[in-house]
């Protein structure tokens, strides 16, 4: 089985290079950015795994989510920073096999890699609770928003002013406030404290994790996708393919 391995740190690629030989999976490749990634997968595809995932902008389950729309029979390993929720949804939606704390014992990586290498799924059900949790109280109704919207609420989480949103949109201050109706309408909120709230409850203030939504909008959560204990394939999709929203200011 061919392996490829992905990873912002030249120091762990090499140091899991080293765990995949000793199981006598030596990476055909390695790439330390996102761009190097694709174009290797595109000249080398990996009969299946691909490994790490740990990019410095934590991007990982967004690289995913796009090398399996190019070849629907990778899968992979996401090894993360920040265990938080939001990001365990993002790589569980993106197909990953497993999410791993980084920092994980040399033994209990090893143990997870070679569960990972025989086409095991690792995700623990609380874990599963816990993307499926996000996405539906977070994921979900953030994707409802339109790209203004969404600009909007970041501005509110921020606790900027309508009149200091309006200057960073180049809108009118009432053009903000019908935003901001229209944004606690699809949402069930009733205020702007009660938004500001949701998005920091979310972590969609995290400066990462509402531009890995924006630039990546995976379909909802459906039981008969889920195979295997992870999605399955979802078709590819992207904001810039909905109707553009008529601007209101």
């Amino acid at each position: 089985m061919e392996v490829a391995l992905i990873g912002g740190c030249a120091l762990r690629a090499q140091g899991l290079r080293s765990l995949l030989e000793a199981e006598g999976h030596a990476p055909i490749w390695i790439a330390y950015t996102a761009a190097d990634a694709r174009s290797l997968c595109s000249l080398h595809p990996p009969a299946r795994r691909l490994l790490d995932f740990a990019l410095p902008d934590s991007s990982g389950p967004r690289l995913l989510y796009r090398l399996r729309l190019e070849h629907p029979a990778l899968d992979g390993v996401v090894i993360l920073e920040d265990l938080h929720p939001a990001f365990l949804a993002l790589a569980w939606q993106a197909g990953a096999r497993a999410a791993l704390p980084n920092g994980l014992p040399l033994s209990v990586l090893r143990e997870r890699l070679r569960a990972f290498l025989e086409g095991s799924a690792s995700w623990s059900p609380g874990t599963v609770r816990a993307a499926r949790g996000w996405w539906t109280h977070y994921g979900i109704p953030w994707a409802s928003l339109s790209p203004r919207q969404r600009a909007v609420a970041l501005g509110v989480a921020r606790g900027w002013s309508d009149k200091e949103i309006a200057q960073a949109l180049g809108l009118r201050p009432s053009s903000v406030r019908t935003h901001l109706n229209q944004i606690r309408n699809r949402l069930g909120l009733v205020d702007r404290v009660s938004l500001r709230q949701w998005m920091r409850m979310g972590r969609l203030d995290h400066p990462l994790i509402a531009p890995l939504l924006d630039l990546e909008d995976p379909p909802l959560l459906r039981e008969e996708e889920v195979v295997h204990g992870f999605p399955a394939l979802p078709p590819k999709r992207s904001l810039l393919d909905r109707p553009k929203a008529k601007p209101t200011g």
